[in-house]
Parts: structure tokens; C-alpha cells; sequence
């Protein structure tokens, strides 16, 4: 997890070491995405093969593991991104081959 007191950079690594780890979850730990609902709580997306969300902690660098939500969406492939600021939550990915972009929506990002 890349830090920074400006939007320019420069980055340091927060942790030392990647916040999803491989092999921590099935699947590949790519693609990670980060989107603050209108509520204030920020979110994590990532994976490859299967969807992954959780709750950022307060520190925007740490999570618990027991609330992370996966997700196996017909033709799923990677790239999930939430956006809070539509009408209701959009969530866009790419699908399993052909990569075109995918979209569904909901009230909240996880509950």
C-alpha cells in the first residue's frame, strides 16, 4: 500500500509488504481499487478469477479479514471499481474473456 501527502507523490510503502497477499485469498490478488462511499467508509476491490470487497479500517492501510465478501459473478474476470456518487453504487468489471466492461448496481457496496 503506496502512501503520500500529495496526490503528486512521492509514494513510500506503507507496510513493507502487499496489504492481500497471494495465495491469501483464491485466485490472484490484482487490480486492487479503493472508493469511498457517500457515508465516508472506504472500500477495497480486488481479485482475479473472484471478487473480492472489504471495509478499508480507518487507517485506509488495514482491514479484517472476517469481512471480506467474495464474489463469483457469472463471467467474472478481474478489474472491479465501485462508484458511490451514481443514483446507487455502480460497480464496473471486465468479464471472463473478451474483457468487455460489466456493470451492476446496489444500494451499498457491502453489506
Amino acid at each position: 500500500m503506496a502512501v503520500s501527502d500529495s496526490p503528486a507523490g512521492p509514494f513510500v510503502d506503507a507496510l513493507g509488504k502487499p496489504l492481500v497477499a497471494a495465495g491469501s485469498y483464491s485466485g490472484q490478488m490484482i487490480d486492487s481499487a479503493v472508493s469511498t462511499d457517500d457515508d465516508g467508509k472506504s472500500y477495497l476491490y480486488w481479485g482475479n478469477g473472484n471478487a473480492y470487497q472489504v471495509r478499508l479500517n480507518d487507517d485506509m492501510i488495514s482491514f479484517d479479514p472476517s469481512q471480506v465478501k467474495t464474489y463469483h459473478p457469472t463471467n467474472y474476470n478481474e478489474g472491479s471499481f465501485a462508484d458511490p456518487h451514481a443514483p446507487a453504487t455502480t460497480v464496473t468489471c471486465t468479464d471472463d474473456g473478451t474483457y468487455t466492461m460489466t456493470r451492476s448496481r446496489c444500494n451499498h457496496p457491502v453489506r
